[in-house]
């Protein structure tokens, strides 16, 4: 079975402004997760709530999807992500009360 269908659910709740639940629906128990060069935040609850941290401090996020593949059970999604006034993609820079951190 294609896991297209959850790709395309969670791009969905993402470009919804629906971060924190799409994380509750698509993301495993184990999952991990890393910025640039930072090391790993491994486990759900981690993430969760580094993530609720982050998009609690925003006033606003928009993100845009600009490309999706899938491939049997691999996929890789490209996004651009707004905050605030500022464009950042969603692999390199955060902002917190739409400033760079």
């Amino acid at each position: 079975m294609s896991i297209k269908p959850k790709v395309l659910g969670l791009i969905e709740l993402v470009q919804k402004g629906q971060m924190l639940e799409a994380m509750t629906t698509y993301y495993a128990d184990n999952v991990a997760m890393q910025e640039n060069v930072s090391a790993p935040t491994v486990g759900f609850a981690s993430n969760y709530a580094r993530e609720e941290l982050f998009y609690g401090s925003l006033r606003s996020a928009k993100f845009r999807l600009v490309s999706v593949v899938v491939e049997q059970q691999l996929f890789g999604v490209s996004t651009q992500r707004q905050c605030a006034c500022l464009i950042a993609s969603i692999l390199s820079t955060r902002c917190v009360n739409g400033e760079p951190s």
